[in-house]
Formats: C-alpha cells, sequence, structure tokens
C-alpha cells in the first residue's frame, strides 16, 4: 500500500515535476541525451546483449572514486561480467568516464525514481546485479530490481547526520524498500544502526568497512601533474605549498586570516584553493582577490603568466587535486568549518601529507575518529583557531612528519572493504535468476483474467482445507515436478535426473505423468527397458523408459490424465518408495 500511494503521487506530480527537473538538469551541466537516459532510454549499445552484465551505480565524484578498489576487485572475481556504470551528476559522469575507463564497459545517466523508467533501464540493460554505492536509497529501483529477479546490494553505506532523522521518520516507505535489498554493507557500526532504523532487515545488515581506505593514490606512475600547472611551479619555485581542497559556501573567506598569517611567516607560499563544485569557481576567486594577495586561476595559466610569491591559485579544474596534493607541504580539506559535514581527507592522507580539519567532519565521522585517533590528523574547534594551528605545523617540519606518517599507516591498517564486498556481490551474482516480468500493457490486460484465476485457485484451496472437496493420499510419499511455464523449461529432465539419483541410493520410484501428444486415452503401465509406444503413452515416457534401461533400471511408468488413478495403479504393480509426477502443476 505504501508503495502504491508512494508511485500514485509521483504519478500525479509527474507532469509538472517532470518538465521542472529537465530544466534544472540542463542548468546543472547535463544535455538531452542524458536526460533521455534518466526517463530509462539508454542507447542500444548497452542492452543486454552483452550477457549478464553488473550495473553499479555512484551518484557523483566522490563515490567514484571510491569505486575503483571495488571494480578492480569484482572485474577479478567476475572477469566475464560487464559492468555499466550510472551516474547522478555531471562531473560524476565525466569522471567515472575518465576514471573507469578499462573497468566499465560504459557510463549512463542513473533513471529518476519511477517505475517505468527504472524498468525500462532493467529491461534494456538486463543486469544479473545491482550494486549502489552509499546513501542511494530509491525505492522503485529496488522494487522493481526484485520484480526482475535482480539482487540488489548497497556497498559502503553510510547515513548521515542530517539525513538520518528523514530516513528514520520515513521508515514506512523506506523500510518496505530496503528489506528487498539482498545486503547492506555500511562503513560503520553507527551507519549500520542509522540503516537498521530507516527499517533494514537486521540478517542482511552487516559493518563491510570503509571503501574509500582501499583507495590508492598515484600521480608521478599513474596520472602525471598537468604540464601548465608544472611549467608554473617551475617558473615561481614555492619553498612552501599550502593546499585547500574541496572548500565550500563561505569557506574561502573564513580561510583568508589563515592565508595572511601564513604569508607572513613565509614569503615563499604558494597556497592552492580547489573549490569542491564547478559552479563555485568564480565566487572562490572573487573572495580570494580580497586577500591582497595575487590571484591566479588554474584555466588562466600561460606561459608568461606571473609567478611571484606569495600568491594564490585557484584550481577551477577538475581531476587534477590529487597530483597538488602530493606536491604539498600542509593541506586543509574543507567542508568542515561551515557545518556541511567535512570531505574525505584520505587523498592527501594517502601521500603522507599532514591534514587540518575544521569541527564538523560527521559525514566522514568514522574515518576523522580513526585518524585522530593515530594522531595522524589535526582537527581544529573553530575557524578562528585555523590561522595558529597552521602556522605551528609549518613552523615544525618535524610534526608535520609524525602527523603525516602516522595518518598514512592508520588509513594502510584499515584496508580490505573493497574485497569483501566483491566476494558478496560475486556471490550474489553466481546465485542470481533474473527474469523479465510482463510490460505494463499486457500486465493491465490480464490483471482482471489473473485475478479471477487466482480467486477460483484460492477457492479451490479452501475447499479441499474445510472438506468439501476429498483430499486422497497414496501410500508412497510423491514428489511434483513442475511450474507455471508451459513446455521446454526442463521439467521432464528434472524427473530424469531425481529418479537416477535416487536409484543410485537404493530407493525405487514409479513416474506418473500424462503423456502429452498420446492418441490413447487409456491408463498404461510399463517399466524402464520397455518399448512402449509412442503413440500411445507419449513421446517423453517412451524415451524416459529407453534411457532408465541403463541408468535406472526397474524404474515403473503410469500414464493417465487421473494422477490418483494412475497412483493406485502403480500400487497395485508393486508400491515404490516415491511417486514422482512429471509436471505436476
Amino acid at each position: 500500500m505504501v508503495r502504491f500511494l508512494y508511485n500514485l503521487v509521483l504519478a500525479l506530480l509527474a507532469p509538472v515535476a517532470v518538465p521542472y527537473w529537465l530544466l534544472r538538469s540542463r542548468a546543472k551541466g547535463h544535455d538531452w541525451k542524458t536526460a533521455r537516459e534518466a526517463l530509462g532510454w539508454i542507447q542500444p549499445s548497452q542492452h543486454k546483449a552483452q550477457r549478464a552484465p553488473i550495473w553499479f551505480h555512484a551518484v557523483s565524484v566522490g563515490e567514484v572514486q571510491s569505486a575503483v578498489p571495488l571494480l578492480r576487485a569484482l572485474r577479478r572475481r567476475l572477469p566475464h561480467a560487464p559492468i555499466w556504470c550510472s551516474t547522478g551528476t555531471a562531473t560524476g559522469s565525466d569522471l567515472a568516464r575518465q576514471k573507469l575507463e578499462g573497468l566499465a564497459e560504459g557510463v549512463f545517466r542513473a533513471p529518476i525514481d519511477l517505475p517505468w523508467c527504472v524498468s525500462a533501464v532493467l529491461r534494456r540493460l538486463g543486469p544479473r546485479l545491482l550494486v549502489v554505492a552509499e546513501t542511494e536509497i530509491w525505492p522503485n529501483w529496488f522494487f522493481e530490481a526484485r520484480r526482475f529477479g535482480v539482487p540488489a546490494m548497497i556497498v559502503n553505506g553510510r547515513i548521515s547526520d542530517r539525513s538520518a532523522p528523514g530516513y528514520r521518520n520515513g521508515r514506512l516507505l523506506f523500510g518496505p524498500a530496503l528489506r528487498t535489498l539482498d545486503s547492506i554493507l555500511t562503513q560503520s557500526d553507527g551507519d549500520r544502526k542509522r540503516f537498521l532504523a530507516a527499517g533494514a532487515n537486521e540478517s542482511t545488515t552487516v559493518q563491510g568497512g570503509n571503501l574509500k581506505y582501499d583507495l590508492t593514490f598515484e600521480v608521478d606512475g599513474g596520472e602525471p601533474i598537468a604540464v601548465a600547472i608544472k611549467s608554473f611551479l617551475d617558473r615561481c619555485r614555492p619553498g612552501f605549498v599550502f593546499v585547500a581542497g574541496s572548500t565550500r559556501e563561505g569557506e574561502e573567506r573564513l580561510l583568508l586570516p589563515a592565508v595572511r598569517s601564513l604569508c607572513q611567516i613565509r614569503a615563499d607560499l604558494l597556497t592552492v584553493v580547489a573549490p569542491r563544485h564547478p559552479h563555485r569557481f568564480d565566487e572562490a576567486a572573487q573572495v580570494l582577490r580580497g586577500s591582497g594577495l595575487p590571484v591566479l586561476r588554474r584555466s588562466e595559466i600561460r606561459e608568461d603568466s606571473p609567478a611571484d610569491l606569495p600568491a594564490i591559485l585557484v584550481l577551477d579544474s577538475l581531476g587534477e587535486l590529487a597530483a597538488l596534493y602530493s606536491r604539498a607541504d600542509l593541506v586543509f580539506v574543507g567542508g568542515s568549518l561551515n557545518g556541511w559535514g567535512g570531505h574525505n581527507v584520505l587523498e592527501p592522507v594517502a601521500f603522507g601529507k599532514p591534514v587540518v580539519v575544521g569541527p564538523h567532519m560527521q559525514n566522514f565521522r568514522r574515518i576523522a575518529a580513526d585518524l585522530l585517533a593515530a594522531r595522524g590528523l589535526v582537527q581544529v574547534s573553530s575557524a578562528e583557531e585555523l590561522p595558529g594551528t597552521l602556522a605551528a605545523l609549518m613552523g615544525s617540519p618535524e610534526l608535520r612528519e609524525s602527523v603525516g606518517r602516522q595518518g598514512q599507516e592508520a588509513s594502510l591498517a584499515c584496508r580490505g572493504a573493497s574485497e569483501r564486498a566483491a566476494a558478496e556481490a560475486a556471490m550474489l551474482y553466481r546465485r542470481a535468476l533474473p527474469s523479465s516480468p510482463p510490460r505494463w500493457l499486457p500486465a493491465v490486460l490480464l490483471g482482471a483474467p489473473s485475478a479471477a484465476w487466482g480467486l477460483v485457485a484460492w477457492g479451490r484451496r479452501w475447499k479441499h482445507s474445510v472438506g468439501l472437496l476429498p483430499s486422497r493420499e497414496l501410500g508412497s510419499a510423491v514428489i511434483s515436478i513442475g511450474n507455471l511455464t508451459t513446455g521446454g523449461t526442463g521439467k521432464t529432465p528434472a524427473v530424469a535426473w531425481l529418479v537416477e539419483r535416487l536409484h543410485e541410493r537404493g530407493l525405487s520410484a514409479t513416474v506418473l505423468t500424462r503423456g502429452y501428444g498420446r492418441s490413447d486415452r487409456r491408463l498404461r503401465a510399463f517399466q524402464a527397458g520397455d518399448a512402449p509406444d509412442p503413440a500411445a503413452v507419449g513421446d517423453e515416457p517412451a524415451m524416459l523408459a529407453a534411457r532408465f534401461a541403463r541408468t535406472a533400471p526397474g524404474a515403473c511408468f503410469v500414464v493417465g490424465t487421473d494422477r490418483y488413478a494412475a497412483g493406485r495403479l502403480g500400487e497395485r504393480r508393486g508400491g515404490p518408495d516415491f511417486f514422482v509426477l512429471d509436471d505436476g502443476f
């Protein structure tokens, strides 16, 4: 009922919400092609012609970066399984195409949480497993995956302080969605408790560790520093490099006193400020120009650009922050001064750099706590404390070396989440049994007949339960082989396999079958090794009789439309240990 109401509200809002969403998407850098993908029309090259792929979802830049070690581990365990990655932001999509080259077959925009959009992607992609990173809890994704028989899991799961009350209060909706998941691997025990509070199953929700610890950052041996930046560094020759990475709204202004303080200590200082999002590049540059120091933007670097120090470089580009972290003497990671909740500090920590953060690290609480306990991270209690702390670190090479080394060692000790997640994903992938449910039009047209059939079946069961219809038993146990699909699904081969396994254990079996296609309507009984006329008993019983002459001699057959009468005839010919019904449903 909750799912029905949720989708009803979405359907009612769609005529207004979808056009607004399209305009907003354009404003955020998406093009019309990705809008089509979000509505379910992914490219034909992403069709399920590539057999049984994995659908991996990473919403934006941070999730894409942390996904790399997991996807590498998945490639090792499932080398023949194609991986398709969906993202939710334009920057995340660009980074995914760059970082996941050779790991993923391609990248597409994630579908919006409308059931027909999600089902369209599932039909076109034909995945065997859905893996979602961190906090992307979209109810229809999980409901539709279950409907298609696709196992789904969350890896690196986390729920922030800000989001936790909403998920807890909305557990009537989120609980049923989370309970469809086959596995939820959380970053920490605190995150596990928040997923449980949102309605997740306790048996499928476990602490799996943080994927970000498994990231390896290579610059000189991997992605080299950009030629323009290297040339600029060679010309200005800074004696000390301070990098403020992933700064958020208002933090550049809060950093200005600290930058001025550091410039008074070292006249050869280069400060690099990297705003978290591209839409803030202009704003950050304008604020920093108020410092009175020369400000140069990365996009404006030329061979004749001024290289006087002290100066500020605004990194208005993507994918180059790691290279500058590797050249830094001291690092500040943003999002931690303005209450946002912090950003990932493990990248500079992996390079052995001393890292300073503000008081607000709730989005990375476990990582911050681990590093603080190891004295591998420095945290200030306010923006006013930042200038003095940075100045103290600048003045003590020994302290910087100690903080950087201890942070690096602590992060190395926490690795392993990627292999655990990959092992769980590989297990779910191998046991998956995807299906293709009917499309909405056949489902609507067949809904009433299906309901009528179900009502009749329920009535028949009820009559049996109260004695209005008799229930009759045979003297031996009955094993019924069948399903609700007609023809070609392997029922008769399953009967053959079962009878042969029973024979190996010294147990006798009589096969009861209708004998489809036969011309004679009478009950017919015969044994393995006989040569009955296929026209009289049906071609499948005749085939099994010939096969069992070698593999299960002594097996008997009774052919007839009345299974009880056939069973009684089998008992009169010598009661078996088991009756096996071929297509008994």
